[in-house]
């Protein structure tokens, strides 16, 4: 079961990127209301969260982090990569702050202008990003087996702070919306991610604890999948625009979910069988 388990957060998340986007394309009236009877990813949603937490539970393991996450040349190096890309999507978001405040007057018919607090964190959103990208670079860095202190636990934090803000902000582009639907699964993305990194971090104390990065990342993979996946599969087949802060976020975090993904299986294959 133990190794089982990666893949089958893999195929769960596989299948709800198709039911999301599914429910993207045709799950809407043209008024924005949702039509009835797209119940089967909410389901799945809720059975594999729950699952994450009970399969979890298997792995009782507690290894510092440069035996957990040891990893070969050509995986720290994709690692690093995607950390370069995480960090070239916030620079990109920087650069089209000023069509993302225009995105958001129109949405409210041009009459409220972004005050200065929502332009100052639509900026600390991007330059946070930037800063995601590094740390993630630094993480897999660091996947060479060679023993780390408790301060590179640090390279955690700003991605934990960024998704944070991540999460705010969604919510406030949404906070108008009646249906929930439209943006609940990036919420739960971002607290996933957030929990995700919280969970690498114990690695460097001495509270690391498989189990609860399983859980967590388990949920960071499958929402990743879900929500960047079905998005990304709405945009395909044309339902809705692409809006350029969201293509921003769906980018940024599909990136650290994928990030998370390797490091879901290299728990069960260091740790093995072994108990504590």
């Amino acid at each position: 079961m133990k190794r089982i388990y990666p893949w089958l957060v893999v195929l769960a998340g596989i299948a709800g990127a198709i039911l999301r986007g599914t429910q993207l394309c045709y799950g809407y009236e043209k008024s924005g209301l949702p039509k009835d009877g797209y119940l089967a990813l909410p389901v799945l949603t809720a059975v594999v969260l729950i699952g994450c937490v009970i399969l979890s539970r298997f792995y009782r393991n507690a290894r510092p982090f440069e035996t957990t996450f040891y990893a070969p040349a050509p995986q720290r190096a994709a690692g690093i990569l995607i950390g370069v890309l995480t960090a070239a999507v916030g620079l990109g978001g920087i650069l089209s702050v000023p069509e993302q405040l225009e995105e958001e007057i129109s949405e409210f018919y041009e009459v409220i202008q972004p005050g200065s607090l929502i332009v100052a964190a639509t900026y600390a959103q991007w330059i946070l990003c930037v800063l995601t990208g590094i740390s993630i670079a630094a993480i897999a860095a660091g996947q060479n087996g060679v023993q780390r202190g408790k301060v590179y636990a640090t390279c955690t934090v700003v991605p934990m702070f960024w998704a944070g803000v991540t999460m705010v902000m969604i919510y406030h582009a949404n906070s108008g919306n009646p249906v929930q639907t439209a943006f609940v699964y990036e919420l739960l993305l971002c607290a996933a991610v957030m929990a995700a990194f919280y969970g690498i971090a114990g690695f460097f104390y001495s509270d690391g604890s498989a189990a609860r990065f399983m859980m967590y990342g388990g949920a960071a993979v499958y929402l990743g999948l879900t929500a960047v996946g079905g998005r990304i599969d709405a945009w395909l087949f044309g339902a809705g625009n692409v809006e350029i802060t969201a293509m921003w976020q769906q980018a940024a975090l599909g990136l650290c979910a994928l990030f998370v993904l390797p490091l879901l299986f290299s728990v069960p294959s260091r740790l093995g069988g072994q108990e504590e």
